[in-house]
């Protein structure tokens, strides 16, 4: 405080001064025209008195003329200080581009540093935004619509939020709910079959409930939305609204487009309007068509004739509008109350813990207890990219403070000249800012495409998150920019303007000779943030490595799924066996299938709990993940998922008789025979009163997680399959070839073999098992890149800052040489200096990644964040880069030739 105390006593001193001289020059001012008017009034004949008398009358109060005229020369002087300053500015910059435009190398290479480094961060920004500060394009007063969850406590299934309704409840809540102005409920997006045969293709559709499109506020772009008697229960009218997106793909942007019909899963549907171009659906996920809820039976493999009736069916996703002046807390209790009475209704479940949780429609904001794997990434793969725009001014802020050291002697002639420190300061950060503009503006190209990308492998199967460069995107690039520009550029001008100015004044050609502590920092800086990439990087490609040599029980690379939705066909159970009879047949007999089975629950798809006992035991163990869970199957199912029968025998095709057979998994027989064969044990299953023999037992495998799944399984004939979801058959593949290169032409020669079935589905297991390996992969993939990016900008700044350096050494390699020093000892000067700074990064960057390790731990898979060969690894890796970077310029010092170097003093 006393250090600033006279500061401020000195300014005010000032100040005062300035206002005492401005006072007396007004009244100076005013004295004088009070005169002149008085002396005017003399002359007509008036006293001296009377005419001072009459002037003061006429020119009014001087206080308050002093007052106006105060405030208009205080105009003024802004006025014109504000113009003078804009001029100065104008003068830096032109200077500025003059300067730069002397160096096209320093400046090119400048600006794609910094639209590297702000690229990648507008990037990430980009979508960032989408995902968790946005929601879904098109929604009118989106912050008043509201997703309804359930946040359990259950002693069976623990702590979970449901987002899963019964149908009736919805209508229960529509007419109880008064917070809400409009309530609705959605069904998807799901597959959806369009046409049949060879031109059969498969759109993403929505069953949704009244009032869906007045929730959010959307407007048809053409036609209209449905009316109340069109989505009314028990059945709706089969008519469909499109999104924008698909009138233009589908059918051209066709004005004649309403009333146009459509072949759903088999059923006629009628196109009554085209959805507003910006509104895609209440989620990112792709949405082409909208049908009534009440008209989906069939469309969908869940809606079936009951499904709208039954209360233990938890099946749609219900989102309101607030009324003007409800509050959440207010709608969420009336959500809660009719819950727990929906609850104690007959087939309401009878769990009366749910409370009722209101949710955003921002996509990443959706209530959860567990963080998602995706959006965890996201965000951190959104701070990498702060660390590489760091890494980018560190090396930007190198070589502007080794081009303004090359400049020392013209900055001190400045100065002597009577140039102003502050004055230098603005004119070298004018440099900086006009390369954090030219920056910038690349920069936003490379978001442009960068968030294309990004968005592409983050979320698959969804609404394209970006939209353009839009306003949002622009601002903050602009704000980073600034930011980047102020950082780069205050470091060497600050640097600059205390420089010694008689010292500076007496060097000669070695100015930039002398060692610079900030340069030095800046290397540092720069080499611990690539570190810390490089661990990063190491640690989820090692976890991509365990995760794609994980053993999940069946063959990933040549199973498909194959599966038609016929149930808008109107055809009985055993033509509906048949039509699977046939595909399994065509299967069979196709050129590149090496086997195919007939199954009713699947791994990654579908799996049924069934009652189960074994006689002789009064109480089974629990089991955390539920079930067992049975499988119905045809006697090829086995060879065609790759899974091994480790105990007794498979299926064949006499177990399709009156005789009951099981298969168990191995966790199955560990748990309830452990230390015993199963085979020849006994099970009851569901209903059947006759014993079900076990014949084999084999590899466990994955149900529906890649890690963490220990469920029982158990598997059966598909003869045997309990009557309840026997219906629910899908055809299994195993092809020669890869399956994700060959399931287009599995569906193609099916579509063909069968040209009365709608869209017939193939799917890879790749393909389904994907989703969960997103997080490692996206992880892998975004820290690679960045590291890569890291590393390159690394040893391209370390390349510059020892070719700078040795530069500005010539005269010292020159004498060393004439007083007999060898090549090979400036060689190893120049290598060992570098390798010293560099030895000095690789440690602060490795024990930042130790310390930041725990926000990574949850998202690696059977990788320790301190993993030793990753940071053995990097810590090679970086030496190697660093010896690399510094060989180029050390054989240049030691070519330097020593009388040449004496003569430039």
């Amino acid at each position: 405080m006393p250090l600033i105390r006279p500061g401020i006593r000195k300014l005010l001193h000032l100040a005062l001064r300035r206002s005492d001289r401005s006072v007396r020059d007004v009244d100076e001012e005013i004295a004088s025209h009070l005169a002149l008017r008085a002396q005017q009034f003399e002359a007509r004949g008036m006293t001296p008195q009377a005419a001072r008398a009459e002037a003061l009358r006429r020119f009014g109060p001087p206080s308050s003329a002093r007052r106006h005229l105060m405030h208009a020369a205080t105009y003024r002087e802004r006025r014109m200080s504000v113009l003078e300053k804009l001029t100065t500015i104008r003068h830096d910059v032109a200077y500025a581009i003059r300067q730069l435009r002397r160096s096209p190398g320093f400046t090119v290479a400048a600006v794609a540093l910094l639209a590297i480094g702000i690229g990648a961060n507008a990037t990430m920004f980009g979508v960032v935004d989408r995902l968790f500060l946005q929601p879904p394009p098109g929604i009118a007063d989106a912050g008043r619509v509201k997703t309804i969850n359930l946040h359990h406590r259950s002693s069976v299934f623990g702590e979970y939020i449901a987002s899963s309704f019964s149908y009736p409840f919805f209508t229960e809540l529509r007419s109880g709910a008064t917070a809400f102005d409009h309530l609705t409920a959605w069904f998807g997006p799901r597959p959806l079959a369009l046409g049949r045969g060879t031109q059969a293709q498969q759109v993403q559709g929505t069953a949704v409930s009244a009032d869906y499109f007045t929730t959010f506020g959307v407007r048809p772009a053409r036609g209209r939305f449905f009316a109340t008697n069109e989505v009314a229960e028990p059945v709706g009218k089969r008519v469909a609204v499109i999104s924008y997106g698909y009138w233009q793909s589908a059918f051209g942007g066709a004005a004649d487009v309403v009333g146009k019909p459509l072949d759903l899963g088999g059923s006629p549907f009628t196109i009554i309007g085209v959805a507003a171009k910006d509104f895609s659906g209440a989620t990112l996920n792709a949405t082409d068509v909208w049908v009534p809820v009440t008209a989906a039976q069939g469309l969908f493999p869940f809606i079936r004739p009951g499904t709208l009736a039954s209360r233990g069916s938890l099946w749609i996703r219900i989102v309101g509008h607030l009324r003007p002046g409800a509050s959440p807390a207010l709608a969420a209790a009336q959500v809660t109350t009719l819950r727990r009475a929906d609850a104690r209704q007959p087939g309401g479940g009878g769990d009366t813990t749910g409370v009722a949780v209101l949710g955003s429609l921002v996509p990443g904001q959706a209530p959860t207890l567990r963080p998602q794997p995706a959006n965890q990434v996201a965000k951190l793969v959104f701070a990498v990219s702060i660390l590489v725009l760091l890494i980018a001014c560190a090396n930007l802020a190198n070589l502007l403070l080794a081009r303004a050291l090359r400049r020392q002697r013209e900055i001190a002639v400045r100065l002597a000249l009577g140039v102003s420190r502050a004055r230098l300061i603005r004119l070298l950060l004018a440099e900086s800012m006009t390369l954090a503009a030219l920056g910038g503006a690349a920069a936003l190209a490379v978001a442009w495409f960068g968030e294309r990308l990004v968005s592409a492998v983050l979320y698959v199967n969804r609404t394209p998150l970006d939209s353009g460069v839009d306003g949002r995107l622009v601002a903050f690039t602009a704000a980073i920019a600034v930011v980047t520009g102020l950082v780069t550029g205050l470091i060497p001008a600050v640097r600059m303007s205390r420089a010694d100015l008689t010292g500076a004044l007496k060097q000669g050609p070695r100015e930039g000779a002398q060692r610079s502590h900030a340069r030095t920092a800046l290397l540092l800086t720069q080499g611990a943030l690539t570190a810390l990439l490089l661990v990063g990087t190491g640690l989820f490609v090692r976890s991509l490595q365990q995760i794609n040599n994980l053993n999940l029980g069946f063959d990933l690379d040549h199973v498909m799924y194959v599966d038609v939705n016929v149930d808008g066909m109107g055809y009985t159970a055993p033509e509906r066996a048949a039509v699977f009879n046939r595909l399994l047949a065509d299967a069979q007999a196709m050129p590149g299938v090496a086997s195919a089975a007939l199954t009713v629950g699947s791994p990654f798809n579908n799996s049924y709990a069934v009652s189960f006992s074994i006689p002789g035991r009064k109480k089974l163990p629990e089991l955390p993940d539920g079930g067992p869970y049975i499988y119905s199957v045809s006697p090829s199912f086995f060879r065609t998922m790759g899974t091994r029968i480790v105990q007794g025998r498979d299926f064949t095709e006499a177990d399709l008789g009156d005789h009951r057979v099981a298969i168990v998994n191995e966790t199955m027989a560990r748990v309830y025979w452990p230390g015993t064969s199963p085979l020849g044990q006994c099970l009851v299953v569901d209903t059947a009163k006759d014993c079900t023999e076990v014949v084999g037992v084999a590899a466990s495998s994955r149900r529906q997680r890649v890690v963490a799944d220990t469920t029982l399984q158990f598997f059966v004939p598909i003869t045997h399959a309990p009557s309840y979801y026997a219906d629910e058959r899908m055809l299994i593949v195993r092809s020669v070839a890869d399956a994700s290169a060959a399931a287009d032409a599995i569906r193609r020669q099916l579509q063909r073999a069968e040209p009365n079935l709608p869209y017939v589905s193939v799917q890879s297991m790749a393909q389904i098992v994907a989703p969960q390996l997103r997080s490692w992969r996206l992880g892998a993939r975004m820290f690679g890149l960045f590291g890569v990016l890291a590393l390159l900008l690394g040893t391209l700044g370390a390349y510059s800052v020892l070719s700078y350096s040795v530069a500005q050494r010539t005269h010292e390699m020159g004498v060393r040489m004439a007083l007999g020093a060898r090549v090979a000892d400036v060689v190893r000067l120049i290598v060992r200096q570098a390798l010293a700074v560099s030895a000095l990064s690789i440690v602060v960057g490795l024990a930042l990644a130790l310390a930041g390790g725990r926000f990574v731990r949850d998202l690696l898979f059977k990788v320790s964040p301190h993993d030793p060969a990753v940071f053995v690894g990097v810590g090679v890796v970086l030496l190697l880069t660093a010896l690399l970077a510094s060989v180029i310029p050390a054989m240049r010092a030691s070519r330097t030739d020593p009388m040449a170097a004496l003569r430039t003093e």
